[in-house]
């Protein structure tokens, strides 16, 4: 009256979140998948794009010189200088970063 069934071996675990977080692995999930990967780069691409284009517009338009909550000519650019530079510097690494990311996609290559 032996149980001839052999024990059942443990179904494999994934692997843990950060084995596909390494950058050679990642490069090869997202060069597998050029499609989900490259338009979603795309997509940040030209957002970040698009944001740079804004924020280097309005730190330079010819308006912040125009009156704003009681401040004129100087006074009144200085409101919001500071932030407009700020603004641009960050969205301009984040575009060159979506760059890098984009061609590392698309070409296969391990960039990260």
């Amino acid at each position: 009256m032996g149980d001839d069934t052999e024990p059942k071996q443990p179904e494999a675990l994934p692997e843990r979140l950060c084995y596909y977080f390494k950058p050679e692995n990642a490069a090869k999930i997202m060069s597998n998948k050029k499609s989900v990967f490259g338009t979603v780069s795309l997509i940040v691409y030209l957002g970040q794009f698009v944001l740079v284009v804004g924020a280097t517009t309005h730190y330079s338009s010819y308006e912040r010189l125009s009156f704003c909550n009681g401040y004129s000519g100087e006074e009144a650019s200085g409101v919001y200088d500071t932030l407009l530079l700020m603004l641009s510097a960050y969205h301009i690494i984040e575009w060159v970063r979506a760059t890098i990311l984009l061609c590392a996609v698309l070409v296969g290559v391990n960039l990260i």
